[in-house]
């Protein structure tokens, strides 16, 4: 594991190579223009919003959008086919059958038509029970029986129809379904950035789990490769990809037991990729410390959530402190009657010259008084005026 490291330019031997030190009983430095900062070189762990979209069953995969696409919500990402369903699809659809309904509507108008003249036949059994004639009774009565029979033979027969038919009619409602889910098209549950690399940390690592988090937990995380970018085929519940959401960033920054940065909740942090990207954050808090002194800061980062959107865990620079402009060794101030100064090279001699020191970061000083290019003394203490100098 790489140790994290508190950065404070102005070592000595760095500031030899910074400010070209002039050697000799009295050294010299010259005031240059630069940028200094405090800094901590630390391990992060991205905490975001990911939304993973599984296989809802198995099949042939066919992906349509790129990785690291960014997409609306409802984008069709990926489709899922297959071919066994359009199979059932077909075979459920041919036993469909126009004849059936065909019969359906004959049994229906026969049996109306029928139920008509049985009406009839009872008013003609009626008239001739009036007038007791017996010969029209009897041949109502036997007219009357012969259709009651026939119409209880086509009541079975259509009663057995529409069973049929209505098992056809579910039936082909399944087939329906199934066609369509023979070919889903799976979309993008919100707007975000497409990731078909699914590494079973999307639910550990949310900006809700971020009071929780340990340093150990988190060095000790073991990504899992659960999707393959290249693979055309699912099975029934694997993941296939997922959304990242980059409206929203949080970091988790582990810090080593030497690095102790006084940060209040609320407090600017600038966060610096190795890319050289860098963005303000803002301290939300800290997680868990460990018994070894590891500590977890948490930051939200929302500007950093686009650029990170493919990262997991990354290094990265936090910048607690920085200033710019003329720059010298803190080594070159002196005091003289309780103000502060430098002594200046003018014409090779050392003249003391009183100065408001800026910014002081590691071992180095902001002093806005001066050009770049002056020169002045290193350990001036024993440095008078006037004296000459190399």
């Amino acid at each position: 594991m790489l140790l994290a490291m508190m950065v404070v330019s102005g070592l000595t031997a760095l500031t030899a190579l910074r400010f070209s030190i002039t050697p000799g009983p009295t050294a010299l430095v010259e005031i240059r223009y630069e940028v200094i900062e405090e800094a901590l070189q630390v391990q992060a762990v991205a905490l975001r919003r990911e939304e993973v979209v599984v296989a809802p069953w198995g099949g042939n995969l066919r992906r349509l959008a790129a990785h690291g696409e960014r997409v609306r919500a409802g984008f069709v990402v990926a489709e899922l086919t297959n071919p066994q369903v359009g199979g059932q699809v077909g075979a459920s659809l041919s036993s469909w059958s126009t004849a059936n309904a065909a019969r359906l509507e004959a049994l229906r108008a026969s049996i109306n038509s029928r139920h008509q003249r049985i009406s009839e036949v009872l008013d003609e059994v009626a008239r001739s029970a009036a007038v007791a004639d017996e010969k029209a009774l009897r041949l109502a009565l036997e007219a009357l029986e012969r259709l009651n029979s026939e119409n209880r033979d086509e009541e079975t027969e259509l009663q057995s129809l529409e069973s049929r038919l209505s098992k056809m009619i579910a039936r082909r409602a399944r087939a329906e379904e199934a066609a369509n889910r023979a070919n889903l098209p799976l979309k993008a549950p919100e707007a975000g950035v497409v990731s078909f690399q699914v590494d079973g940390l999307e639910e550990r690592l949310r900006p809700e789990s971020r009071d929780e988090l340990r340093a150990s937990a988190l060095l000790g995380l073991a990504a899992k490769t659960l999707t393959d970018p290249e693979s055309r085929s699912a099975k029934m519940g694997q993941p296939l990809f997922k959304i990242v959401d980059t409206k929203e960033l949080h970091l988790a920054v582990i810090l080593e037991p030497v690095q102790t940065p006084v940060l209040p909740s609320g407090a600017p942090v600038k966060v610096r990729l190795p890319s050289g990207v860098e963005a303000e954050a803002r301290v939300e808090g800290r997680g868990t410390t460990d018994p070894d002194g590891r500590a977890v800061l948490i930051l939200r980062a929302p500007n950093l959530a686009g650029e990170l959107a493919m990262q997991r865990r990354f290094q990265a620079t936090l910048v607690l402190r920085r200033a710019e402009g003329p720059v010298a060794p803190v080594s070159s101030l002196a005091t003289r009657d309780g103000r502060p100064g430098v002594f200046v090279v003018i014409g090779g001699q050392a003249y003391w010259k009183p100065v408001q020191p800026g910014a002081v970061i590691g071992d180095r000083v902001t002093l806005p008084q001066f050009s770049p290019g002056t020169m002045v003394v290193i350990e001036p203490s024993s440095v008078k005026q006037g004296q000459k100098v190399p």
